[in-house]
């Protein structure tokens, strides 16, 4: 959960913010050693980091790539549709990078 969840005094906006730093931090490090051996688990690992950094397409694009190792090409396009759904609520629309390489991999996993 998040520190203090339900008060909203500013003096708490600070103290969360590092922790939820430290908390990515600390999973970005889990999935690194994860992510070679380990690919269910970095996956998991990754929609952690997702939940705590909602608007960070790179984690997104990390999940695609951990998606397409394990075979998972229908889970792709939910991953986008959530990604869309998600920037949306910020006006801002997926990148043409992040496009790029959900067809890129989609296409790949087709192809073998």
């Amino acid at each position: 959960g998040h520190l203090a969840a339900g008060t909203d005094p500013e003096w708490i906006d600070g103290p969360r913010e590092a922790l939820r730093r430290e908390a990515l931090e600390t999973i970005a490090s889990l999935i690194r050693m994860a992510r070679q051996h380990e690919p269910e688990q970095a996956l998991t690992l990754l929609e952690r980091a997702r939940q705590l950094d909602a608007y960070n397409e790179a984690i997104y694009q990390d999940i695609i790539r951990i998606q397409a190792r394990l075979k998972r090409r229908d889970a792709i396009p939910r991953t986008l549709g959530l990604l869309e759904r998600t920037l949306a609520d910020i006006d801002t629309a997926v990148s043409d990078e992040t496009r790029a390489l959900a067809t890129e991999i989609q296409t790949t996993l087709d192809q073998a």
